[in-house]
């Protein structure tokens, strides 16, 4: 969290000859905008869950903000989706059948002669 605070203070600081103020300002409404959405879970998981289905609220609500970060450019790039896809199948493949052989029943694939 410091992190991010230091990087906005450099952008809003450092930025004034780069970036117009309309940016800045445009900037900063989004900031304040992720600000209310924050406090806005914290006064509901506070007041209307307690014990452990406030955890699980909480825990819900970052899995499905992580799947959404994670996601997302996979809807805008679909060729990278399919990639992904792919990947995931050969994965898959090379884990069924790496689990099958064993290092005892692996012949050389040139016999030298």
């Amino acid at each position: 969290m410091v992190d991010a605070g230091s990087s906005l203070y450099e952008f809003f600081t450092y930025a004034a000859g780069v970036v117009d103020n309309w940016k800045k300002f445009k900037m900063l409404g989004l900031l304040l905008g992720v600000f209310c959405i924050f406090a806005l879970v914290i006064y509901v998981s506070l007041e209307f869950f307690h014990g452990c289905a406030r955890q699980d609220f909480v825990g819900y609500l970052c899995i499905a903000s992580l799947i959404s970060m994670v996601a997302s450019p996979l809807f805008i790039m679909f060729q990278n989706g399919i990639g992904v896809m792919l990947g995931l199948v050969q994965l898959l493949l090379y884990a069924y059948y790496s689990r099958k052989s064993s290092n005892t029943s692996r012949l050389p694939l040139l016999v030298s002669g």
